[in-house]
């Protein structure tokens, strides 16, 4: 699982047309899950992105769909977070 975080003044999410989310001075989270080098078939993926955004109370864009993403970057603040699962 890959994030990448970035200090924001405002974004918003708007799909097919429709602002799905909005918010002004925060956080903005690119969220990526993957299993090995493919990206994680859906019904892997999305349980943990719910997941994700739960625990941060984050308004969210729709999991699976063509999302467009604006937003003014306040800083620059950007910080790249990895996880990989444990190795059994």
């Amino acid at each position: 699982m890959r994030a990448l975080v970035q200090r924001v003044s405002e974004a918003s999410v708007t799909v097919e047309g429709d602002r799905v989310a909005a918010i002004g001075p925060g956080l903005v989270v690119l969220l990526g899950i993957t299993h090995d080098d493919d990206a994680a078939r859906p019904e892997h993926a999305e349980p943990l992105y719910e997941r994700v955004a739960g625990a941060l109370n984050a308004q969210r864009g729709r999991f699976g769909a063509h999302m467009e993403v604006a937003l003014v970057n306040d800083g620059p603040v950007t910080v790249l977070v990895e996880l990989s699962p444990p190795r059994s």
